[in-house]
């Protein structure tokens, strides 16, 4: 039976006969066992938590995921751009330089090596720089699906034709 649905005495001596964790202690723990991949109504009996309690901080650990991801990308984005740029000029400076001093033989070598530099670090920005539009056309997305949701509750209520 679900703790939530159970008397008030009989809440009383779980309570009693359970150690009662926090929200955040219980969503490390189910974190953990997700991990080890068990079940969520395993879980949920190993907590002595209604299933829809487990349901509910799966969704909350992947909120928070979702957002740390989000944030990452976009605080450290200012960062690897100047890093990036600072490499790339490098590379500049290092190219004119292999073709200033460096025999026609060693040339084409280097400077070979020197444009793979370049090119993947360009698709390493192109990546970074993407990270912040996925994660908002992500969250757009789900905003959309909400509003769908809601209005077609309320058409339902009116009898009306619901939006696909």
């Amino acid at each position: 039976m679900c703790l939530t649905m159970r008397t008030r005495k009989t809440r009383i001596r779980a309570r009693a006969k359970t150690d009662i964790l926090t929200r955040e202690q219980r969503r490390k723990h189910v974190a953990q066992y997700l991990q080890q991949s068990l079940t969520e109504i395993e879980i949920a009996a190993k907590l002595n938590v209604c299933l829809s309690v487990v349901y509910r901080d799966i969704q909350a650990l992947k909120q928070t995921a979702n957002q740390f991801v989000y944030d990452l990308a976009k605080s450290d984005l200012a960062y690897f751009y100047k890093d990036l740029l600072d490499d790339i000029n490098k590379a500049r400076l290092n190219a004119w330089a292999i073709y200033y001093n460096f025999s026609d033989s060693e040339k084409h070598e280097k400077l070979l090596s020197i444009k793979t530099v370049i090119a993947s670090n360009t698709e390493m920005f192109n990546l970074l720089s993407q990270g912040p539009t996925v994660m908002a056309v992500k969250s757009l997305n789900e905003r959309i699906n909400a509003i769908k949701l809601a209005q077609n509750q309320g058409q339902q209520r009116q009898g009306r034709t619901p939006i696909v």
